[in-house]
């Protein structure tokens, strides 16, 4: 157990509410809806975690909630969202005592709360850790996120600056992600990177086209992909739930230092874009 020391505490629950900070389907929170317990009902309160980050260097900071005690406990917060959405993470602001954080529930629009998220927090103490907390996308609306605490987990105060609620707006949609899944190719090795690009919410009867950018410094059809460069667009095909894009080297006799491929998901009337897997990178290394 820490054993810290502050100025007196005040425990209270109570509902607190902000202008809206929502920015497409990544919205941060508007209301308290509860909490275990904070630091006094102005600065470390739980209204501090309301709206979009305010803590810019990791430690002890009045702009973010802090529960009443120093280490012994478990702690929570609950924040509300203005617009519900069919969720699939949130991004907690950790801003002093990093690691804090062991399991995370959602609230659906009738009121019930739902664990989406246990496990061990890998952020490391000394910085501010933008923790991304992922699950599958809800069948239900979410319009709250609860973010549990331990406070022994750390050496130091554990506070939370923001937390950002990510999700899509329509379960008739399909709801679009990409993912680097193989992040390096290599010419000497002739191994490739893969981009995964994957739907969920709707039926995976028909096929499904998807269009993206291509950026980096490698390239498309020189540097890799060169019997069949890459177009712009995938179908996801009928039955299937998720699709790959295979990076493939060109193993020249160029010196060269590593390049990149990015692709970047491109919003459609036929999906919705999952903001937080909407782009990724593979490298390719040269061997010369």
């Amino acid at each position: 157990m820490k054993f810290l020391t502050k100025a007196a505490p005040v425990i209270l629950a109570a509902s607190f509410c902000s202008a809206g900070y929502a920015v497409g389907t990544d919205q941060y929170a508007t209301s308290v809806i509860s909490f275990s317990s904070q630091w006094s009902t102005t600065g470390w309160s739980a209204a501090q975690a309301l709206g979009a980050p305010n803590v810019l260097a990791y430690g002890d900071n009045s702009n973010a909630w802090l529960a009443s005690v120093a280490g012994g406990t478990l702690e929570f917060i609950g924040l509300g969202y203005t617009t519900p959405v069919y969720a699939y993470g949130a991004t907690i602001r950790e801003t002093s005592g990093a690691g804090m954080v062991y399991k995370v529930d959602v609230r659906d629009t009738g009121g019930v709360w739902h664990t989406v998220w246990q496990g061990k927090d890998p952020n490391p103490e000394g910085k501010i850790a933008d923790f991304f907390v992922t699950w599958p996308v809800t069948t239900y609306r979410v319009n709250g996120v609860r973010v549990h605490t331990n406070t022994d987990a750390t050496t130091t105060w554990e506070e939370i600056d923001s937390v950002q609620l990510s999700g899509v707006t329509s379960n008739t949609s399909p709801a679009v992600s990409l993912v680097a899944a193989d992040t390096v190719g290599s010419e000497a090795l002739a191994s490739t990177g893969l981009f995964v690009i994957s739907r969920s919410l709707t039926p995976i009867t028909a096929p499904l086209t998807i269009q993206y950018n291509i950026t980096g410094n490698a390239l498309n059809g020189s540097d890799y992909n060169s019997t069949a460069p890459l177009t712009g667009s995938v179908v996801i095909p009928a039955g299937a739930k998720s699709v790959g894009i295979f990076i493939k080297p060109v193993n020249d006799t160029k010196k060269e230092a590593p390049e990149t491929v990015t692709l970047k998901l491109v919003t459609s009337a036929n999906y919705q874009v999952m903001t937080k897997y909407s782009t990724g990178t593979v490298t390719i290394n040269s061997d010369e």
